[in-house]
């Protein structure tokens, strides 16, 4: 007698990468990364560079600015001679957060205005609104950067004694200012000392404490030094000429200053 024997066998397959792809895989997502830092760097590399192009530019400005006018941007004191809405400078060649009123008109905020005027030349792009106070929007009455969340602002300064926990004994004048916030007369840090002293390098003597491009003294307002601008101790004694970049810090405690020679 013959029988039939039905097997019924069953497999299971169970899905998988392999070794192989597992490896390509980590591959390609190493790629990705790499490539997304790699980016990163270049546009922060390119950012840095529009600081010493977006200065060279206003430079530029102002220099034709004063052989057109014969007077400093913001503090003309006829410019509503040639543009009604700006307001008239006091003409003592100072850039004042105000200046001195006359019999004849009001005190204006030449730090606002000199962007006006600039604009209102066509030496400059954008337009710029008018402030009486010191607080700055960028965009608004000062210059974004291109380097993200700075701007550029400007003032005067007369001389430091080194009794400014902020600000380096010496000669300052008329300066342009690069940094972050709102504050027209101390902007916050945007740059690492290794940024900012690259840049003091290129177009100056790399020094942060002297030449015509510096910093704040930000390290006297910690309690350690290591955590400031430069290498200066925490207190109002700093030496100007002797102070370097604190070229192992890696935050942004980094503001420039750029004198005008004026």
């Amino acid at each position: 007698m013959g029988y039939t024997m039905n097997h019924n066998i069953s497999f299971s397959h169970k899905n998988a990468f392999s070794l192989v792809e597992l490896s390509i895989v980590l591959v390609i997502l190493g790629l990705l990364v790499g490539g997304v830092l790699s980016g990163q760097s270049l546009i922060r590399a390119a950012e840095l560079r529009s600081v010493t192009s977006e200065y060279q530019r206003y430079v530029t400005a102002v220099g034709t600015f004063r052989d057109k006018y014969f007077a400093i941007p913001g503090d003309m004191s006829n410019a509503t001679s040639f543009w009604t809405a700006n307001g008239n400078g006091d003409g003592d060649g100072t850039i004042e957060t105000t200046s001195t009123a006359s019999a004849t008109a009001a005190a204006t905020n030449e730090i606002s205005t000199f962007w006006r005027d600039l604009a209102s030349a066509a030496l400059i792009e954008g337009s710029y609104a008018y402030i009486q106070d010191t607080t700055l929007t960028p965009g608004t009455n000062n210059p974004r950067a291109k380097l993200s969340n700075a701007a550029w602002n400007v003032r005067f300064l007369a001389t430091q004694i080194n009794t400014d926990l902020n600000l380096f004994e010496g000669n300052y004048g008329n300066l342009l200012l690069f940094g972050s916030g709102t504050n027209a007369l101390l902007p916050a840090e945007v740059l690492k000392p290794e940024e900012a002293w690259n840049i003091d390098t290129k177009l100056d003597d790399g020094r942060p404490g002297i030449g015509s491009i510096m910093t704040l003294e930000r390290d006297a307002l910690a309690a350690a030094s290591a955590a400031g601008c430069s290498n200066g101790v925490a207190a109002a004694t700093d030496i100007a000429a002797a102070s370097v970049y604190a070229l192992d810090q890696a935050g942004t405690n980094c503001t420039l200053i750029f004198k005008l020679g004026f």
